[in-house]
């Protein structure tokens, strides 16, 4: 009996963060239901909690890309180039593409085809914060120009 209750205790200990607690389970279904929504930034709140809670999932990840890719500006926004922390947040987004491909291989093909497909949107925008700063200088002088 206390080889079980050993063991059983083990299991959960070694699951560490990455465990899907209900906690985690509900954040995670929250956040499903808002990004259906459209509510993106709700959707990046639980998402984070649910990140802080039990760790990072490969469905949690995958809504994370999703919703990344769904709050990131089009390269003919003007907003894009405002902010610098624009391109920051382009990068987070490419590198959690990168670990979503590299950490989850068994991923459901649906969720793959999907990690993939955002990749392939993001070769419209710039790779190096050069680039970046370029297409900001070349915004900037057309908004002065027309005005």
């Amino acid at each position: 009996m206390k080889a079980l209750l050993l063991s059983i205790l083990m299991t959960f200990l070694l699951q560490g963060p990455q465990a899907q607690t209900p906690q985690n389970n509900t954040l995670l279904q929250q956040a499903r239901l808002e990004y259906r929504k459209k509510h993106f930034l709700r959707t990046q709140l639980l998402l984070d909690s649910a990140e802080k809670t039990s760790g990072i999932s490969p469905d949690l990840l995958h809504l994370k890309i999703l919703n990344q890719r769904a709050l990131l500006p089009a390269t003919t926004d003007p907003r894009f180039y405002q902010d610098m922390k624009q391109f920051e947040k382009l990068e987070d987004l490419r590198e959690n593409c990168i670990s979503f491909q590299s950490h989850y291989p068994q991923a459901p093909a649906k969720q793959q085809a999907e990690v993939r497909s955002v990749q392939e949107s993001l070769k419209e925008y710039p790779v190096a914060k050069v680039q970046f700063d370029e297409n900001r200088h070349l915004q900037r002088t057309r908004q002065v120009r027309d005005q």
